[in-house]
């Protein structure tokens, strides 16, 4: 079944400021909003939620680990997967890391280059839509932007004893 225009596609996929989730729903009008990937701290969902309010009224989500959306033409619901308690897997430990992704030893120093760089055309990045149209005065900040390399030592960051050069 094709849709009937652009809209019913339209995934927002923001994962900044809760301003800007209420804003562009409240352009678009879907049939539910849903943010996705954002840190599901208790002691922010009010103000995630308050943040979304600010603009847009129609149904709206959290769609944190394990939640399914269930979509007819009529309905929507929303759910936690029903799933074994073994399907989450574990994470590598540090020290399985530094043994077989690192060769044994911790980095003293390494240049990481921006990903968004080499992924993201400028032609995207001007489509932006400038904060000040849907952020309180209040709370605009300055953007932030990660420079094209930046220099890190992962050994000083976990907390390794420097090692001589």
């Amino acid at each position: 079944m094709e849709p009937k225009d652009k809209t019913e596609r339209l995934t927002l996929d923001r994962r900044d400021m809760h301003y800007a989730v209420g804003y562009l729903s409240n352009l678009v009008q879907p049939r539910l909003a849903m943010v996705t990937h954002v840190s599901f701290d208790r002691e922010l969902i009010g103000e995630m939620m308050a943040g979304v309010r600010t603009h847009y009224k129609g149904m709206f989500a959290f769609g944190i680990d394990h939640t399914v959306v269930n979509a007819t033409k009529d309905r929507i619901w929303i759910r936690e997967a029903a799933l074994p308690e073994t399907t989450n897997t574990a994470r590598p430990s540090l020290e399985w890391m530094v043994q077989n992704q690192l060769d044994g030893k911790i980095p003293t120093e390494m240049t990481i280059k921006n990903p968004l760089l080499a992924t993201q055309e400028q032609s995207i990045r001007d489509l932006e839509i400038d904060p000040a149209l849907f952020t309180p005065k209040d709370q605009i900040r300055q953007w932030a932007r990660m420079p094209a390399e930046v220099t890190v030592n992962p050994a000083e960051m976990l907390g390794s004893p420097p090692t001589k050069k």
